[in-house]
Formats: structure tokens, sequence, C-alpha cells
């Protein structure tokens, strides 16, 4: 499974599952798309950055009922934080905000119920 597989096959289980919470965890758009040539990749990248996108923004972010806000990222075979997820991250933690990685839809699916049972 691709990581773009994971997080599509992710949100249509939590859009499925609950739909009461719907729009509650959304993606983060912070990807310059794949598929395009590397001239309209860097002009993707330059519009993004002019409307605020950056990089190592973890893909999901889930607003749970006691209105904390958790980042959740995908991580497929051995992808692992990349530096700038490193430096989110840590400016999470110091704010005390939440984060999980997971590499599956099970895996998603703990943390989920997790943040959701407390």
């Amino acid at each position: 499974m691709t990581h773009e597989q994971l997080i599509a096959a992710v949100t249509q289980w939590f859009w499925n599952t609950f739909p009461e919470e719907r729009r509650m965890l959304y993606a983060v758009n912070n990807n310059v798309s794949a598929g395009l040539t590397k001239q309209q990749q860097i002009i993707e990248g330059n519009k993004n950055k002019a409307k605020g996108v950056v990089a190592g923004v973890l893909d999901l972010c889930y607003i749970c009922f006691d209105g904390r806000c958790v980042y959740l990222d995908a991580k497929v075979g051995n992808d692992t934080l990349s530096p700038e997820q490193r430096d989110f991250c840590s400016k999470l933690d110091d704010r005390g905000i939440a984060w999980f990685t997971f590499g599956s839809v099970d895996e998603f699916k703990d943390i989920l119920n997790f943040l959701r049972d407390g």
C-alpha cells in the first residue's frame, strides 16, 4: 500500500464509521503533487508557499470531542519522520499537542479508538 492509498483508506474508514464526526478529521495539503513535471512542481510549490503551506506538517489533523487537536502521519515501509517533521513534532510536544504515526489501517483504528475512548 502506498502512502496516498493508506491515507485514503483511513479517511474513508473514518468518514463511514463516524458520520457524526465528518470534517473533524482532515488532510493537511502540504505535498507537491506527484506526477507533475519538475517545472510544474516548482510552480505548485511556490503557489503553496505563498498560501502558507509549509513542509513538515503531519498528514492529518483530528479535532477530538474535548477540543484537543491531534496530528497523525502515515508512514509506509521504512519511511520515517523527515527533519522538518521532527521539528514540527518537537513544537507540538512543547505545546502539549499529541501526535501519532501509523503504518496501517489497523494501527490508525487503534489510535482513533484510544483517542475517542480516552
